[in-house]
């Protein structure tokens, strides 16, 4: 149940950002809306850099165990 409710809270939270920075477009207050749009941005670029790690450590995991296949450590 946990769980749910975190990742519901993790999709959630870009778009409540970007309701947020419409919101704040058309009140006309761009310091706020630029504010929620570099909060989203910061958001998908952590993203990235996490989907980005899993790769890598799943890359580094299959080279390791070809290696202890083939007898090289």
């Amino acid at each position: 149940m946990k769980k749910k409710i975190q990742e519901f809270l993790a999709a959630a939270y870009p778009i409540f950002l970007l309701v947020m920075a419409t919101i704040y477009v058309f009140v006309e207050d761009w310091n706020r809306s630029l504010l929620f749009i570099l909060l989203y941005a910061v958001c998908l670029i952590g993203d990235r850099l996490r989907d980005i790690r899993i790769s890598i450590s799943a890359l580094w995991y299959r080279i390791y165990l070809r290696n202890k296949k083939d007898g090289i450590e």
